[in-house]
């Protein structure tokens, strides 16, 4: 069987070498796989030991993360109760009460031996996922919660391990392949995320295959994974927003089509009805009291930032307003980088992209922001092998300095401020660096239609 890892064709590599970077055009600073250089090819045996090595001390950490969580997840209720109970609805032919909250407390209230806590009491939550997430957790309801627990686990390991393989044309088979091979077990909202089973990490995988399929010039297949993104609707959207701004057309009818496809298998899954409620669901649930409602303060965004400031001032409908207001403005900003011109950065404009949609999604959680993490690697990707200017170690400083944030926002008690201001800062930094790329970009001589 041929090995993912094989030599790329002479003139495939030739054509990476040669193409421009942009959002719309083809990637720049693409390392070709195994490319070292003319006479200089490593034994196939270093080429392994490059990936193996990292891989095993990663899966060593993930070990060691997988102990001290296990005994956390049967003292204390995990957010992956909320999406089992859901799962396990479907399976008993419940699928089409999986956002009726009513009936959501019954079944907590006849399950919470099995995955709440003895003698204390369960606080339900709402299920506030697309149907299309039932998929997954549908499968795993099969088992026990704890081994479902411990499934979901692996997975989210698995596909931890996956995103750098996908990235692997920006990052190369080197040392900034190891590092995004073994960071990811010291970034706290990821941990938070593995500890809880919450869903976070596979956005972030779905996200890292769209933007593969994207370099390979692949728009139809990419519009449709972003589709598979759209059960969290909040992060799909300024995407899909971007790929429309950039005139990827193709990318947009798949999205179109596969969310199509996707909108009758959740039919399928719990019915017409519930299907098609998903976004009452949704603002039904914005309306409540915080907890069991939403709680802005705890929302590193626009929209947390602006309650923490606003919220005991102003009426609630004007600091809507003024969230909408702001949200649109930061939009704005990614509109006008990618109508300056065709020449950008593919690699650079989707971190910019991934920072933005995190500020302005009106529903952003603290593990949302383990998203930063493709938005980190894609960063590195841009830098990798440039001459670096002041603004480009200004935006490499900002990664690391909001990498390691939330370990002093735990101590200093300010986590969604602190991260906030450190994910504005490291988008500003995008920003500008991509409009510095612009300038600095020779300017095309024929119009570039295609993302690759």
């Amino acid at each position: 069987m041929t090995r993912f890892w094989k030599r790329a064709p002479e003139d495939e590599i030739r054509a990476a070498r040669t193409c421009t970077a942009s959002w719309g055009d083809p990637v720049s600073q693409v390392e070709p796989i195994n490319d070292p250089g003319p006479g200089s090819t490593p034994p196939q045996s270093h080429r392994l030991t490059r990936i193996a090595v990292p891989v095993l001390i990663a899966l060593a950490c993930y070990s060691l993360l997988f102990v001290v969580a296990r005994p956390l997840l049967l003292s204390s209720i995990s957010d992956f109760s909320f999406y089992y109970r859901a799962g396990k609805m479907l399976t008993i032919g419940e699928g089409q009460n999986v956002y009726n909250f009513t009936v959501e407390r019954q079944y907590d209230a006849k399950w919470q031996n099995e995955y709440g806590i003895p003698g204390r009491d369960f606080p339900s939550h709402h299920f506030l996922a697309a149907p299309s997430i039932l998929l997954i957790y549908g499968p795993l309801a099969y088992l026990s919660y704890v081994h479902a627990w411990m499934v979901w686990y692996a997975l989210n390991v698995c596909m931890l391990l996956g995103i750098p393989f996908l990235l692997r044309n920006v990052l190369g088979y080197r040392h900034l392949f190891a590092l995004a091979v073994l960071s990811p077990p010291f970034f706290i909202p990821l941990d938070v995320v593995l500890f809880h089973g919450q869903n976070s990490i596979l956005l972030s995988f779905l996200l890292s295959w769209v933007f593969a399929e994207l370099v390979k010039g692949r728009e139809m297949r990419a519009g449709c994974i972003l589709a598979l993104v759209t059960f969290k609707p909040q992060f799909a959207i300024p995407m899909l927003l971007s790929l429309a701004i950039a005139k990827k057309w193709k990318a947009v009818v798949g999205f179109c089509s596969g969310g199509f496809a996707l909108f009758w298998v959740c039919v399928g899954l719990v019915g017409w009805h519930s299907t098609i409620s998903f976004p009452r669901v949704l603002k039904e649930f914005d309306q409540l009291p915080p907890d069991p409602g939403p709680v802005p303060a705890v929302m590193p965004n626009v929209r947390g930032f602006l309650y923490v400031l606003l919220h005991s001032r102003v009426p609630d409908h004007r600091l809507q307003a003024l969230t909408l207001v702001l949200s649109l403005a930061l939009m704005l900003l990614v509109v006008v980088a990618f109508r300056r011109d065709n020449q950008r950065s593919l690699a650079l404009g989707f971190s910019l992209i991934l920072s933005v949609t995190l500020l302005v999604s009106y529903h952003c959680l603290m593990y949302d922001t383990s998203l930063l993490l493709l938005s980190f690697f894609l960063v590195g990707g841009y830098l990798r092998g440039r001459k670096a200017t002041s603004l480009q170690v200004a935006l490499a400083l900002a990664v690391y300095g909001v990498f390691l944030l939330p370990a002093f926002s735990f101590w200093l008690h300010g986590m969604p401020v602190g991260m906030f201001f450190g994910m504005l800062t490291l988008a500003t930094f995008q920003f500008t660096e991509l409009l510095s790329h612009l300038r600095r970009a020779p300017a095309p001589q024929t119009a570039v239609s295609s993302m690759v």
